[in-house]
Formats: structure tokens, sequence, C-alpha cells
């Protein structure tokens, strides 16, 4: 019988530095397990146990100084090398999507500097284990765990977490080279039930335990993904049945411009008559000229399509030739186009759009251009603005998809129970967009406290460092307050209920008005490295050189004509980011009113003259701040507060 181990344990791996390690694994019953660790070839610790009677054994690595790399022999009834071995700081990544957000995603921003770090070397010691998510409702005897691990580099862009890695990047300049492992756990959409343990969803969300019982029949789950899947084909396949342009033009036999309608991209489809509430399949065109002088000064590096994105799914041709697709709605649209695809006059792009339920939309606020890579330069030719389209298969809605995952527990037991065996140093966790619209956002919190005391007793480190993060910016100027603003309160509240070694980092100065998954990673992966190293050091401590959080609200002081704001926190001095961002809440409701500066340290609120009476002043309420923020000067934003007035 050959050894058998969960994937975790495998070439490439980074294990906790200071620390014992533990390694599980199978052979078969009371087999002699021994254990290496070897440096160059030689051993430099040993160790031995017996396999149990069903084959079940656990060893121990005794602590080890950071570095690498090491070989691990495991020998029983055969023998198992695990090469390129490093010991180092271990953290889990956990959450939604923008955790999970990948490198490549956000290469528009940090390209340059994330390709020199690479060819330099400098990423050599970052490294990633991604968890492969499947949805368990009860815990399973065998706690096998799949995924991979993966190296910073040009072909690892697409798995590994642009927050991970900059959190990563950030922490080292405080630990030169420690080799950082990142697990990334994180799963988009997910809610924090999906996190909790039964039990907590038991205390908390009593009413979710009912489907709970359902989920936990493996062959009703099986039969349930399979039913779905073959009718969202059945759905798809119409509309995907022409190969090209050229199919749908020819099987439509309209080849007359007069069958094609004027539209304006970008835009959404709502308040377009035909196009209202429309599911299903629609083509859309554009012709663009280039002239024998564009294409001559072209560089054999590739150009770019930017179509910004699109609800949901498309398909782009360029004279006739495919040049990509996007099968969701929020990757941006970005696509290669080689010169040979590129003719002297007309160039027609096509698109296919597929709408499924309803919601059509080209985001606005986004690029909408083709970008020639010249031999010196780039030249951006803008292609928003008129195109045309023509409904091709109206249809009804798409069915709709049973995310089994970010059901109650599923991740819980498909993920964190079966790391439990791991040494971490630390947790990350950002999430939160998925609980935004819960009915009771005061049962946000509590859900929190009961997770991480539940990741505490499962890692046995009952203070283990666990950073969350307040939502980014994102949504429209009205109404507000909005409900990402109300939320934030919500996190907010994690720091007042007494658990211990818990940081709080803000994004919501990091964000986008347009887009939920904003691209300034590098500024919260660099906030979290500087939290965390605080959370390791201790909140006592005097000497840690460097900013790590911004400002809060500590008291206001009423006066006869004003209210004075005093700060604590590092302030490190105040900087205002526009003025009339601050909310007084009255009977008849929310008003606008403007702070002034005073000192650099406190901000006064002049009074209105309003025989009302005003029951509190707050900040921060909106789900994008239109109307500026306060900073200090690492840029790091106040908290958002209501202070109830007496």
């Amino acid at each position: 019988m050959r050894i058998k181990m969960n994937s975790y344990f495998s070439q490439g791996m980074i294990l906790k530095c200071h620390e014992e390690n533990w390694i599980l694994g199978e052979d078969k019953p009371f087999q002699l397990i021994m254990l290496e660790l070897c440096k160059e070839g030689i051993p430099i610790t040993r160790t031995l146990t017996e396999s149990d009677s069903e084959g079940g054994w656990k060893i121990a690595i005794p602590p080890q100084n950071p570095g690498g790399p090491y070989e691990i022999r495991i020998s029983g009834e055969d023998t198992e090398k695990i090469s390129d071995v490093y010991f180092g700081q271990v953290f889990l990544l956990a959450g939604q999507s923008n955790m999970e957000l990948p490198l490549n995603r956000v290469m528009d921003l940090y390209e340059k500097e994330i390709m020199k770090d690479i060819e330099e070397g400098k990423t050599a010691c970052i490294r990633q284990f991604t968890i492969n998510k499947t949805p368990e409702f009860e815990e399973q005897e065998d706690h096998e765990l799949l995924g991979k691990w993966v190296e910073v580099s040009k072909e690892g862009l697409d798995e590994l977490s642009a927050v991970g890695y900059f959190f990563a990047k950030k922490y080292q300049d405080f630990h030169s080279q420690v080799p950082i492992g990142l697990i990334q756990s994180a799963l988009g959409g997910s809610p924090i039930e999906a996190w909790c343990s039964r039990e907590i969803i038991e205390e908390v969300c009593p009413e979710l335990l009912d489907e709970l019982e359902v989920y936990k029949n493996p062959d009703w789950l099986a039969n349930k993904l399979e039913e779905e899947r073959k009718a969202t084909e059945k759905w798809l396949a119409p509309l995907l049945a022409d190969k090209s342009p050229a199919d749908f033009i020819r099987r439509k036999d309209m080849q007359s411009d007069l069958n094609w309608k004027t539209i304006d991209l970008p835009t959404t489809y709502k308040g377009i008559d035909d196009l209202e509430n429309f599911s299903g399949c629609l083509w859309l065109r554009k012709d663009i000229h280039i002239s024998q002088e564009d294409l001559d000064k072209l560089s054999d590096q590739v150009n770019i399509l930017r179509l910004g994105a699109i609800v949901d799914k498309d398909d782009v041709w360029i004279n006739n030739h495919w040049i990509g697709g996007t099968e969701y709605r929020y990757p941006p649209r970005k696509y290669s186009v080689s010169n040979d695809l590129l003719r002297i006059g007309k160039n027609r792009i096509y698109i296919r759009h597929i709408v499924d339920q309803g919601q059509g939309e080209f985001v606005a606020g986004k690029d909408y251009f083709l970008e020639l890579t010249n031999k010196s330069y780039k030249e951006y030719m803008d292609i928003s603005g008129k195109w045309e389209y023509m409904i091709d298969k109206p249809m009804e809605p798409r069915p709709d998809t049973t995310f089994f995952t970010w059901k109650a527990t599923a991740l819980y037991y498909g993920v964190v129970k079966k790391i439990a065996q791991l040494n971490l140093s630390g947790v990350i966790w950002y999430q939160g967009e998925s609980n935004v619209m819960m009915e009771d956002q005061s049962l946000y919190p509590k859900l929190f406290s009961l997770m991480v005391k539940e990741i505490r007793r499962l890692f046995q480190k009952p203070e283990l460092p666990v950073i969350t993060t307040l939502l980014a910016g994102f949504g429209p100027e009205e109404p507000f307050p909005g409900q990402i603003g109300y939320f934030r309160l919500r996190q907010m509240e994690i720091i007042d209920g007494g658990l211990k070694q818990i940081g709080l980092v803000s994004a919501q100065d990091l964000g986008e008005y347009n887009d939920i998954h904003p691209l300034r990673k590098k500024a919260l992966g660099s906030r979290m490295a500087l939290t965390m190293e605080r959370l390791q050091k201790g909140r006592a401590s005097t000497s840690l050189g460097f900013v790590y959080e911004g400002p809060y609200l500590d008291k206001i002081v009423e006066r006869d004509k004003s209210w004075i704001l005093m700060f604590g926190g590092n302030q490190n001095p105040l900087q205002m980011e526009g003025q009339s961002c601050f909310l007084l809440r009255k009977k008849s409701g929310w008003e606008w009113v403007t702070g002034q500066l005073l000192n650099n340290r406190m901000i006064q609120i002049m009074k209105p003259f309003t025989h009302e009476h005003i029951l509190s002043i707050a900040y921060g309420l909106e789900d994008y701040p239109y109307r500026g923020m306060i900073i200090n000067s690492k840029g790091i934003p106040l908290l958002p507060f209501v202070w109830e007035l007496d």
C-alpha cells in the first residue's frame, strides 16, 4: 500500500516556522512510520510513530527556523518524498471574491511592478495553496483535502490572490524574505453563514436547519446538481448554435442594414423598449476604420480590445475571427488582437451578447477602446458611442442555479474542518458583500464572533490573529444612507465585541462606484500586513515605527453654535478630501453638512438654523464616498460612525 496524504503535503509546501507541525496520512494498519527532515540530502531530524488499527497516522516535525529548501522523507510500507519544502509564516485567506480576485485582474495597475519582482526573483518565497471548494454539510470521516501549490510566476497569475500577494510582499518588509505560505480558501459570493458550523447556525439562524438536512443527502445533492446542469445546457444550446457572425447572418438571411437598430454604448438595457427585461441572445456590431499609416506603426506586441464589463455573457469577433469571450458579468473584457487580424479600412467588431435574467448592460464608466500598440507609444481608438444591434433569440430567463457552496455550513465542513490540522500564523478575512442585504444585519457581528471563536478552537490557538475588512466603496449616489454604509457599522461592532487579536482594515476609500471588484489591492494588502504586524507584536508596543490604522471618532463636544469632533487612533494629521461629508439626522430625515478642519486634529460642524432637534451626527454612511472622506497623512480613512446626541 502506498502512503496516502492530502495534497497540502506536497512539493513546494510551506510550513509554520518556530512551531511544531503535524503531517497526517494513511498506510496499512499498525505500520511503523518514520519521518526524516533532510537538508541537502542529509537527515537533520527523525521522528517515529505507528499507524492505528485503520491505518491512520499523525507525525510531528520539530520546530524549525525560517528557511529552506528541505526534503521530507516519510517511510512506511513504501517511501514518499516531499521536496522543495520551506518553513515560514502561513496565513489563511478566507471570505469571498475580493479576496479570491487573482493577480491577472489587477495587471492594468501593477503589471510592471509584478513582472519586475518576478524577473528579479523577489517573489520566490511567496507561495499559495489553492483549495478545491466542495460543499459539505456534515463532518466527513475522510478529511481529504484537494488543492495545489502555486508559485508566483507568469504562469500562475490567474490563480494567485492579489490581496494575498500584496499582503505577503509588505509583510516581508518587516521579516526579510521569510517564506510566506498563503492558503487560498476564499470563494466568490459566499456569505458568512457558509463558513459557520452547524452549532453556530443552530444558535443564530435556526430557520436554515431544515434545508441543511436535505443537503446532507449526497444522492439528492448529486441529482440536483446534474438536473440544474442539464437545464442550463438546454437553455444555452440554441443561443450558442452559431459558431460565428457569418453563421448568424446566413441563418437569418439578413444582410440588409435595415434590420439592425442603433444603440449607444455603454448603457443599461433598462428603458430600451425591446431590450428592457430581455433574456436570450442578441448581436451587436460596430465598424472601425484603420489607415495604412496606423498599421505600419504597429509593433510586434498584441493590441487590446477593451469592452468594459458586460452583463452577462459575451463572445467577440473582429473581421469574423473570434478573439475571446467571458462567461459571466464581473471580469473586465480585455481581448488580444494580433496585427494580422486588422485590415486597412473597415474592420467590423461583432459581439454575441447573452443576457441571463433580464438585466442586460454594458457597464458605464469603464474602458471601451481598441488599444493599438505602436512601436514607440500606444494609441487608443474609442469604440463607445453608436453601435448596431439585432435581437436573435428571445428566451425565458435562464434557469436558476443553486450555489450549494454558498449554503450555510458548506465551507465550514468543506474547507475549514479539513485544514484544522495545519499550523497557522493568522487569518485574513475579506467578506461581507453577500451579507449586505441580509434581513437582519445585526446578526452579522454575532456570526463573525462565533466563527472566529470556532476557528481558534479548531486550530488550538485562542489568540490566533484575525483581520477583517471594512467593505470597499461601491454603488450609486442615491439613496443615502446606503445598505453598504449601514453594513460597515455592523462590521465596526466586531471591534467592540470583546474579541482579542482582531484587526479591522478599511477599504472604503479603495473602491470603484461601478465595480464591486475594485483593482487597488496593493494598498489593501499593505494595510493588512501592517495590521497583522501590529497584532503579532501587540497593541501595547510603542516602537512599531509605522502607521497601521486610521483615525476614529473619540468624542463630540457641544458648544453654543457648533459641535467639535475629536479623534483617536492615528491622525498624523487629519486631511479632508471634500468637506460636506457629514450627516445630521433629524426627525424629518438626514441632511448633509460641512465640516471645518481645526489645527489638523479636530473638525468643527456648525449647528444649522432649524427648530428641529438634531438626533445624531454621522459620517461614512454612503455606499461609495461621493462627497469625500477624512484621512490621515498616510491616506488611511476615518472609520464610519453614528454619534447619538443627548
